[in-house]
């Protein structure tokens, strides 16, 4: 079955669409997920004739409207997590799986291995500098950023097409061609604060202790008996988060993550 004939089966039914920030527990979910129920990552779709009921991948808000979805059907969740915990975990990731020898090798870790010679605070300012994995929650709950600004988005559009490219992770490593006026993302941020009241059905966070038992009841699922197993990355001890001018900077890399997250903390 091609993507086309299943994006038409899933205009007849209800279906949850998780924008799955990185590093928000979302492979645990996925274990939950695949545990209980069908689900299918969209790459997938050609290989498979299910229609599945969950849909789970590092893509922005708007997926319905990008698909031709009935809203009304839709019922989104998001997982929030604190920004700059997030962004220290995405790192190291990162760095872990690239050191491992990952097929899918990080480009940005061979700028911060190689142009930055494993220096932190310079590889902090290059990502302030290229706009890269700056604000990912506000921009993926908003869905309001131009993803042709992302670089190799046409490459990959051109590629893949567009409806594969919703479930691509440039979001997060993918520098930006132009930087993101503060004024346009003072407009993301509040899109994404109406996005998480008005449009989401479910917004969990990753330090709540019950999020996983708050989700499965949200998405009808079974709650585990137990913790599902978390993905966790080695630490590099080498790197120094704790200066000063490293905090700066991981505060600037997610200024606006932290203003949603806070507002996402003391209204939800």
């Amino acid at each position: 079955m091609n993507r086309e004939k299943v994006i038409d089966r899933l205009r007849k039914q209800e279906v949850f669409i998780i924008t799955h920030v990185p590093k928000t527990s979302g492979s645990s979910l996925s274990y939950i997920l695949r545990d209980q129920k069908s689900k299918v990552f969209w790459p997938h779709y050609e290989k498979t004739n299910s229609v599945p009921e969950y849909i789970s991948g590092h893509m922005p808000y708007g997926l319905h409207k990008l698909w031709g979805l009935d809203e009304s059907n839709v019922r989104y969740c998001i997982i929030l997590r604190d920004p700059i915990r997030r962004w220290k975990s995405i790192f190291n990731y990162a760095l872990m799986r690239h050191n491992e020898g990952a097929v899918r090798k990080i480009s940005c870790i061979n700028t911060f291995q190689d142009q930055c010679h494993g220096n932190i605070e310079k590889f902090l300012q290059w990502c302030i500098d290229n706009s890269c994995n700056r604000d990912i929650m506000v921009k993926m709950a908003s869905g309001d950023e131009d993803v042709s600004n992302i670089d190799g988005y046409k490459d990959h559009y051109e590629k893949k097409g567009k409806l594969y490219f919703s479930q691509t992770s440039q979001v997060s490593w993918g520098t930006r061609k132009n930087k993101i006026s503060d004024d346009k993302m003072k407009d993301m941020t509040e899109k994404a604060k109406y996005n998480l009241l008005n449009k989401y059905y479910f917004v969990g966070f990753t330090e709540d202790n019950d999020n996983q038992k708050k989700i499965c009841e949200a998405l009808g699922l079974k709650v585990p008996a137990s913790q599902v197993f978390k993905r966790r990355s080695v630490k590099d001890k080498k790197i120094n988060w704790g200066s000063s001018s490293v905090e700066e900077m991981l505060i600037e890399l997610n200024k606006y993550d932290i203003k949603l997250y806070e507002f996402a903390k003391n209204t939800i």
